[in-house]
């Protein structure tokens, strides 16, 4: 199925796929490249951004989550067969709250952003693959993660959330916390910050949800508790 989101939402694409409980990957043509949406029996099974951005070995390889021996030690037939999620899960490698927080950084980087496009060609393939690689074995309820993205779009449009970017980096602006009230995430994330440590790793190194650490980073930035290193690292 081929078609333009200037003519059908993205929204009505995920009722869709929810609703006739349809199974296959769906394309979505953006500037920055192919976004791609896997749907398994009606359920958002994986987001999965362009290929310069972080798969989700990547992502679990980077902070130490899964060591590289452990995936060496995972049968081929198996993760040819079954999500990479549900393989770690039965090997005991990772916990549920990681693998929570994975597919919920797959959102925040490869679904959500989507419902800010207006225009775009997009394709459905119901023969196409599941990745199992890029599979969490987690299953989304396309309404609710629809109602999100609409949510986000929304309070984006209306200037709500000017939030720091996944990738920007912040540092600091002073050795001490100053005596000024802050909730447990805006504390912890100026503990951890680093002029090295993007915003998506700083998310994984607290367990904290990507939306929430943004969001407290950029209560830090106006009261200029922190930083920019990098320049144009706002968005709206």
């Amino acid at each position: 199925m081929l078609g333009d989101l200037s003519q059908v939402s993205l929204s009505q694409i995920m009722r869709t796929m929810a609703q006739e409980q349809k199974t296959g990957l769906l394309s979505v043509w953006s500037d920055d490249g192919i976004y791609r949406l896997a749907f398994e029996t009606g359920y958002l099974v994986a987001a999965i951004a362009p290929k310069e951005m972080i798969s989700l070995k990547q992502s679990l390889l980077t902070f130490g989550v899964v060591a590289p021996e452990d995936f060496a030690s995972l049968d081929a037939k198996v993760l040819a067969e079954q999500a990479l999620g549900k393989a770690l899960t039965a090997a005991q490698l990772i916990t549920a709250q990681r693998l929570q927080m994975a597919f919920q950084e797959q959102l925040e980087l490869a679904c959500y952003p989507l419902f800010m496009q207006t225009t775009g060609q997009f394709r459905l393939s119901q023969n196409a693959p599941l990745p199992y690689d890029e599979m969490t074995g987690i299953q989304g309820d396309p309404m609710q993660i629809a109602l999100d993205g609409l949510r986000r779009m929304t309070a984006s449009q209306f200037g709500f959330e000017r939030l720091p970017k996944p990738d920007c980096l912040l540092q600091r602006a002073d050795t001490e916390l100053p005596a000024v009230p802050l909730t447990d995430i805006e504390k912890s994330v100026w503990r951890h910050l680093s002029s090295q440590k993007r915003l998506k790793d700083l998310s994984r190194y607290i367990l904290a949800s990507l939306l929430d650490v943004r969001q407290a980073a950029k209560h830090l930035l106006e009261l200029q508790i922190i930083q920019q290193v990098t320049e144009e690292s706002l968005v709206i």
